[in-house]
């Protein structure tokens, strides 16, 4: 089981590299915060997206960027001012 202080390293090394940031560093966060007591869920959203909620705090992260695995940096600011707003992450 993760420790809340490796979430909130990890959430402060994805703001370091926003442009380097997969859809796997992301679910694996959330993954971290429902091991540590968090309500989250998270679905498909169409073909190209997946929404995610924890606790009350809802965000969504498209994944679809032709020849790309990293996600655009608006939705990683996006899930990085979500987690702020969730206590997560200063």
């Amino acid at each position: 089981m993760s420790d809340l202080s490796n979430v909130r390293e990890r959430l402060k090394e994805i703001s370091q590299r926003q442009n380097n940031v997969t859809i796997a560093d992301i679910e694996g966060i959330v993954a971290d915060l429902g091991a540590q007591g968090y309500r989250v869920r998270s679905r498909q959203a169409g073909d190209h997206g997946i929404l995610f909620a924890v606790d009350n705090v809802r965000f969504g992260v498209c994944t679809h960027r032709r020849g790309s695995k990293q996600l655009k940096r608006c939705y990683v600011k996006e899930f990085l001012k979500k987690m702020i707003e969730l206590g997560v992450y200063e």
